[in-house]
């Protein structure tokens, strides 16, 4: 995750002597030369030597700034503008968390869902003769109503920003063409494990509970609220 930081975050946890929490909560600062000028201008706070810290990656100054923020001091317009050079992680945070969160409900909800079928419908399954693979099927694809209003309301908020916040680059013909896979990989994925945890559930019946907690951990374990680049290199050498 790139983050770029002016003057006055600096400032105010120099006053406070804790720089490890914005280590805690970015990682790695990017500051331009003009705020490390302005840190160093003999301002009431003293600001340790930037170059000296190494949660901080300083950064040349931009030779030419963007016109919309010639209004502003040196510090943010050169910081603006490298960010925006740099395409560090500048998406609006509700957009960001539908991203990941609409197609996440959808699988969560098939496998755990799945998971319980032949237990939910015992009833049924004893009494009436069908194919024991069409209800599973039946929740995969009666979810798929749900994941659509989400999706459209995602779309929405997309269409919202485009226009009203900042520069968002969206391929839309690859967004066409890879929804559909993508959407199919993860129908058949919590298809295919809620139906191999359901002949586990049938006999230890607890094990649907520990399945719905451990679906809510994984949601924090994977990058669903969080950027893939704040996974460590070595960690995404390995899961790959």
């Amino acid at each position: 995750m790139k983050v770029y930081t002016n003057t006055t975050p600096l400032l105010a946890f120099a006053a406070i002597e804790r720089f490890d929490i914005l280590h805690a909560v970015h990682g790695k600062l990017h500051v331009v030369e003009s705020v490390r000028k302005e840190c160093q201008a003999g301002l009431p706070v003293i600001v340790p030597d930037l170059e000296q810290i190494q949660l901080v990656r300083l950064v040349a100054s931009p030779s030419s700034a963007d016109p919309r923020f010639l209004a502003l001091d040196a510090g943010e317009r050169d910081t603006i503008s490298e960010a925006l050079r740099d395409e560090a992680d500048l998406l609006p945070p509700m957009l960001f968390y539908l991203a990941g969160i609409t197609p996440w409900n959808y699988f969560s909800t098939c496998l755990t869902k799945t998971s319980s079928t032949f237990v939910s419908n015992a009833g049924i399954f004893g009494k009436v003769y069908f194919p024991r693979l069409v209800t599973p099927l039946s929740i995969v694809i009666s979810n798929l109503i749900q994941f659509g209003i989400q999706f459209l309301l995602f779309f929405a908020f997309l269409a919202y920003f485009s226009i009203k916040g900042p520069d968002i680059h969206t391929d839309w013909p690859m967004v066409f063409l890879l929804t559909p896979i993508l959407l199919g990989i993860m129908a058949f994925l919590g298809l295919g494990a809620g139906i191999i945890i359901s002949s586990l559930t049938t006999k230890y019946r607890d094990f649907t509970f520990l399945v719905g907690f451990g679906v809510q951990l994984a949601m924090y374990a994977t990058p669903i609220i969080y950027p893939a680049s704040m996974v460590p290199e070595k960690c995404a050498r390995q899961s790959s």
